[in-house]
């Protein structure tokens, strides 16, 4: 288990949070922990990002940083239900 090497793909995980935080908190994690597992570094901002911003002031911030760190991704891994609004 672990990156294969510097190349590893940088992978988005997209997942819904909205919710059952709870839940989807925890299918967040095992989708991260399945990029790991096949080698790849992974970024899951719906995880980090509630830790530190909050709110309706601050869900256009999180988005905002969210799009930036796409943008850095090789690869987008689009996990669980695709309907929510902050996946689309």
């Amino acid at each position: 288990m672990g990156t294969r090497n510097k190349d590893s793909p940088l992978v988005y995980i997209c997942s819904p949070y909205s919710g059952d935080i709870q839940r989807n908190t925890v299918l967040a994690r095992r989708y991260s922990r399945l990029a790991v597992i096949r080698g790849c570094i992974h970024l899951a901002p719906h995880l980090l990002l509630p830790q530190f911003l909050s709110g309706a002031a601050e869900r256009e911030l999180a988005i905002r940083i969210g799009l930036q760190l796409l943008e850095k991704c090789q690869e987008v891994w689009i996990c669980g239900n695709l309907s929510s609004e902050g996946i689309q």
